[in-house]
């Protein structure tokens, strides 16, 4: 594969998010001429739902492309593959519209960007035609728990929640090994069509509640303060419950904490940085094709306060081992854990913040 600096990866990636919706309708169109049975099928309705969807491939394509891992696309269409397939769409039809993507963003780009493209697009269609690989089923506990939060019985996930804490186990521990690997089940079943989209909303609002009861028990680590801490989703993020529940960990670590929740505008970010006098800012990332908001907001942060710590978080930079040094942030917490004491060492805690970058 050709092998691009971060500023050429971008400028590519740049060309085909510009055309995206131009694009999408030529992929599209091109393709319900060649299976009329689909608009006979799936009616008006469906060329929606259609253009839709190549939308979204080029989202993660053009954002696969930026951050330069052909994995992460990879990891797209085998999402996608399971969603349609749960949905009685073969694979073969997935397959077709990755290899339409890929000629299309093929037609607005030289030829560095063609021979930059290609790597991405057939491994994505490798991955259509590949077994799956087997998902790793949930602990037993947490199970109970899924199944309490999809019957709607708040009381019942609260008390397994709290049941989790016999034998001493800190509260943060519960976040971690039930309510975390809870919420992405939840996001499987989503994934392959066995629940809705309704059902999903009211699992993540009872664990929400469930965070709510549990967070007086996190008790405090009894410095009076480390710093103060802003966290915050990119603007386009619509996924929190992952941030509030780092919001939640560092607060029980000494922090005093300001959680702005998801799709918060930068300029507010750095507002409230300025305003809460914050030496610390946590940005949550869950969706790829966000990253280049993520590098947005850092090169903001960077300009407006030269000091700050930032660390990063969430699905989208697991994609990819180094992608939070190439964004510019300090350190990448991959869990709770991690979050807790990665806050530690950015907040002070080391000799200095480029050693903890380094680690």
């Amino acid at each position: 594969m050709t092998i691009l600096g971060l500023r050429q990866r971008g400028i590519i990636a740049n060309r085909v998010r510009i055309a995206k919706e131009h694009l999408a309708t030529e992929i599209n169109v091109d393709f319900f001429k060649r299976h009329p049975e689909w608009r006979e099928r799936y009616g008006e309705r469906g060329v929606q739902l259609g253009y839709e969807d190549a939308c979204f491939h080029i989202d993660f394509l053009s954002a696969a492309l930026e951050v330069g891992e052909v994995l992460a696309y990879v990891e797209y269409a085998t999402w996608a593959r399971r969603m349609l397939e749960a949905r009685g769409i073969a694979s073969t039809f997935l397959a077709e519209n990755l290899l339409q993507v890929g000629n299309a963003a093929a037609s607005v780009l030289d030829p560095v960007g063609k021979d930059y493209v290609a790597p991405f697009v057939s491994a994505a269609v490798a991955a259509c035609n590949q077994p799956l690989p087997a998902l790793v089923p949930p602990e037993t506990v947490v199970v109970v728990f899924v199944q309490a939060l999809l019957a709607g019985n708040r009381n019942a996930a609260l008390n397994i929640a709290r049941e989790s804490l016999r034998g001493g186990k800190p509260v943060r521990d519960v976040y971690l090994h039930l309510l975390q690997p809870a919420m992405y089940e939840i996001g499987r079943l989503w994934e392959t069509n066995r629940i809705t989209v309704a059902r999903e909303h009211m699992a993540t609002a009872i664990t929400q509640y469930v965070m709510a009861q549990l967070f007086p028990l996190l008790g405090q680590s009894g410095i009076a303060s480390r710093g103060r801490v802003v966290v915050a989703g990119v603007q386009g993020e619509l996924h929190q419950i992952g941030a509030m529940m780092v919001s939640d960990v560092l607060e029980s670590d000494g922090w005093q904490v300001c959680f702005l929740g998801s799709n918060m505008p930068h300029s507010g970010i750095l507002e409230t940085m300025e305003q809460e006098a914050a030496s610390l800012l946590c940005i949550s990332t869950t969706i790829l094709f966000n990253i280049p908001k993520s590098v947005e907001l850092i090169r903001s942060v960077r300009t407006r306060f030269p000091g700050m710590a930032i660390m990063v978080g969430g699905g989208a930079f697991k994609s990819s081992a180094g992608l939070w040094k190439e964004v510019g942030a300090d350190f990448f917490a991959p869990d709770l854990e991690g979050a807790m004491y990665s806050a530690r060492n950015l907040g002070g805690e080391l000799p200095s913040r480029n050693a903890a970058s380094k680690s």
